[in-house]
């Protein structure tokens, strides 16, 4: 799974910020070909990084372009 930190964000993709989603993980987790587009490259962000991997691994195990966002510490 490929990974930035989030300066290293370019906007060549859909920002999906966790902590601010209108929908919790379990409901993306659970109804991901709802949520997101094969077609489309989305860049996941959590603050902690835990609930950015776990949606990461999901949508990488279905073939979605994903990729984890994380804060560099």
């Amino acid at each position: 799974m490929e990974t930035i930190y989030k300066d290293q964000y370019n906007h060549d993709g859909e920002f999906i910020n966790l902590e601010y989603s209108k929908q919790d993980l379990e409901e993306l987790i659970c109804n991901y070909n709802v949520h997101f587009d094969k077609c489309k490259k989305y860049y996941i962000y959590c603050h902690g990084g835990l609930k950015s991997y776990a949606l990461c691994s999901i949508l990488k195990k279905y073939n979605y372009c994903v990729v984890q966002v994380i804060n560099r510490y």
